[in-house]
């Protein structure tokens, strides 16, 4: 009876979660007898294998759910670069990390607990978004898309709704530091990456001095993002050790930013510095012009460090890439875009309700090549979500945007606590990079864009609960 009494408590103290928790205990032992006998019977060790082992990581991950949104964040830069045409072992790996355990999730918190996620008209219509969506794997079909394809686009533009579960678990400003702090690390190992296969694809390969242009163009969202909150944290932080980390942190990602030569971004990275100039202290201001030129200095002899009797030639790469933005009109590229946007607007007008369906690609004649190009692709986030998905589920989606974009910028002013109007001011200039950005790529539904919508939604919605709930003088 001792052994029982101990083993009672024992159990109590693990599964604390109540009756529901315990459902998930009996459904998952009864599968994992049913694999143990499978496997028994079929053989099939490495299949079964990983089967049994996906089971205990959803365990875990119920067990422990930061722990899950911790992994999240630390798998980040790899997720992001694991990219690729065809389904490879790492798209079923992130495929059960990213997706399934998020599904899992929000069926156990919806239909199972019935918990109140949504909070306001934005969470309202960013799910019925999602399940609509659904809807245009019909439309696809009829149009000759590979279900594969659409499926595929549908999971990745899902991983959106991470949003919800971080603004559930994170409340706690202590996990919510945890939380960045693995972000930040996960983007300085992408940092490295990124110099890496530039450094592979410039000079183990390097013919003319021109190639020190090729761009390796990943991440250059994420970059953008992180770079305002590495200013930030870098501006307020009291702690030496940890200004000096941010710091470091600005720099190693705006020369990664750099390195993939996406004007669109550079000059947006540089916005949002101009951004939260305006809205910081003047002491804050102060540091900002000098970590800038630190910052600037750094790079500068990094660069002829590395590239040596190169670096002018590099720099002055740059410098023609960066003055190019104000020639648009005599930019063979923006002709090209111009052909393009031309092409999908004529396939909206002739389905503006449904869209083509996601996954569908379009012809439209390339000025640069001088042939006629078939893309999946659209130069301009706006017009692919109106052709993809139509012009009803685009608005849907873009309200669900503005409502944040705009919420952020009321809330800045109403935020007294300095670390979540750290957080704020961050968000907002994620918000103000996707918004851009969208004009001259497809942010939305790229890996690394994900991932800024996932935290900008995310740390909004954390730092409105503490103004709201007047926690921490915030």
């Amino acid at each position: 009876m001792e052994i029982i009494a101990k083993y009672n408590e024992y159990y109590k103290d693990i599964f604390r979660f109540g009756k529901s928790f315990k459902l998930i205990n009996i459904i998952i032992i009864i599968v994992f007898v049913s694999l143990i006998t499978w496997l028994t019977i079929k053989s099939n060790y490495l299949i079964g294998a990983g089967t049994v082992l996906s089971i205990l990581v959803i365990f875990l991950f119920i067990r422990y759910p930061r722990l899950w949104l911790y992994t999240v964040a630390a798998l980040a830069g790899f997720f992001i670069r694991s990219s690729s045409n065809e389904i490879s072992v790492l798209d079923v790996i992130f495929g059960f990390l990213y997706v399934a355990t998020l599904f899992i999730w929000l069926f156990w918190m919806i239909v199972v607990k019935k918990e109140r996620l949504i909070r306001n008209i934005s969470d309202l219509i960013l799910l019925f978004f999602f399940i609509v969506l659904i809807l245009n794997s019909l439309i696809a079909a009829l149009n000759g898309v590979d279900m594969i394809i659409w499926l595929r686009e549908y999971l990745l533009f899902s991983i959106t709704l991470f949003y919800f579960p971080i603004r559930y678990y994170l409340s706690n400003k202590k996990d919510l530091i945890r939380l960045l702090f693995i972000l930040s690390l996960a983007i300085l190992v992408d940092d490295f990456v990124q110099y890496y296969f530039y450094y592979k694809k410039t000079f183990t390969e390097l013919v003319y001095v021109f190639q020190l242009g090729s761009s390796v163009r990943f991440s250059q969202t994420i970059y953008t993002s992180a770079i305002a909150f590495g200013v930030l944290f870098a501006v307020y932080n009291k702690n030496i050790a940890y200004r000096l980390y941010f710091i470091f942190f600005t720099v190693f990602t705006f020369a990664a930013l750099v390195l993939t030569f996406s004007r669109t971004f550079w000059v947006v990275a540089l916005l949002n510095i101009v951004i939260i100039f305006l809205f910081v202290k003047n002491q804050q201001k102060f540091r900002i012009l000098l970590y800038s030129f630190i910052i600037s200095a750094v790079i500068l002899t990094g660069v002829t460090f590395v590239l040596k009797d190169k670096a002018d030639y590099f720099v002055k790469l740059v410098e023609k890439r960066f003055i190019s933005t104000s020639e648009l009109k005599r930019d063979p590229s923006v002709q090209t875009r111009l052909s393009e946007y031309s092409q999908v607007m004529r396939k909206i007008e002739g389905a503006f309700l449904g869209g083509n369906g996601m996954g569908k690609p379009f012809k439209y004649f390339d000025t640069i090549k001088g042939y006629h190009n078939n893309s999946y692709f659209v130069h301009n986030g706006y017009l692919y979500f109106a052709y993809r998905l139509g012009i009803p589920l685009a608005l849907c989606f873009f309200f669900v945007f503005l409502y944040n974009l705009f919420k952020s910028f009321i809330l800045i002013f109403k935020c007294k606590d300095e670390f979540y109007r750290i957080l704020l001011i961050g968000a907002f200039c994620s918000l103000i990079l996707l918004l851009i950005a969208n004009f001259s790529t497809t942010v939305f539904n790229n890996r690394d864009g994900v991932f800024v919508v996932i935290f900008s939604y995310a740390l909004l919605g954390l730092s409105e609960e503490k103004i709201f709930n007047n926690i921490n003088n915030c």
